[in-house]
């Protein structure tokens, strides 16, 4: 009798300690994940400042370069491309992004007043 209880106890203190145990390994677990997470986040919003900044250089290159819409667009289309292919980041962004990218480039361009051939923003505003 003594001996079934002592058995008993040790059984119970096991399953405790294993259920301890494994709720420990979950949090430890949960903390490692949230972390990669947080990491995987400001190493994506690293990539879009990047992207960015090669948009805008693009778009300003293009705009200093060339004369014509079309040819500006695809200028700056296959330098941006060019650009993110040399540093890795071409599969981070579908085509389409990379128009976004550079219309968002070609608007910074027109509230500075730098692109040629198109009144500033708040000038489109007024008319």
């Amino acid at each position: 009798m003594v001996n079934q209880l002592i058995q008993l106890a040790i059984a119970l203190i096991s399953a405790f300690g294993v259920y301890f145990i494994s709720l420990l390994a979950h949090k430890a677990i949960s903390l490692v994940e949230a972390k990669i997470d947080t990491e995987k986040a400001s190493l994506r919003n690293e990539h879009i400042k990047s992207i960015l900044e090669f948009a805008d250089q693009a778009v300003t290159l293009a705009e200093n370069s060339l004369d014509g819409g079309l040819g500006k667009k695809k200028f700056a289309t296959n330098l941006l491309n060019q650009r993110l292919e040399q540093n890795g980041l071409q599969g981070n962004v579908t085509p389409e992004q990379v128009d976004q990218f550079l219309e968002k480039a070609v608007d910074g361009l027109k509230v500075k007043g730098l692109e040629k051939h198109a009144p500033k923003v708040e000038d489109k505003k007024e008319a």
